[in-house]
């Protein structure tokens, strides 16, 4: 059986600059809003980890996806606010479980 992991799809409606707001996918859900950030999260969707790669702690106790030589990796969405990942060679669209 494939790992799994919960992808939480959060809007930020307001942030402190207009690049925090938008739809971002990330391992963590949204939490709580601030005087200057306020959004929501999807509750999450299962994905399959894509194969090389792990879902681990960062050095910070966050939950972060690292690939096969132990580097964090960045969730990004796409148009259709799919997450994706990028690769040395390809754009890798994370698939749901």
């Amino acid at each position: 059986m494939k790992p799994t992991m919960k992808i939480y799809k959060i809007t930020v409606s307001a942030g402190a600059s207009i690049h925090d707001e938008g739809v971002h996918h990330g391992l963590e859900p949204w939490g709580h809003d601030t005087p200057v950030m306020k959004g929501w999260d999807d509750e999450g969707t299962l994905y399959y980890v894509p194969e090389g790669y792990e879902v681990a702690r960062t050095t910070e106790g966050r939950l972060g996806l690292f690939d096969a030589a132990g580097q964090s990796v960045d969730i990004y969405t796409n148009s259709e606010n799919k997450p994706y990942i990028l690769t040395d060679h390809e754009i890798l669209i994370i698939q749901t479980a």
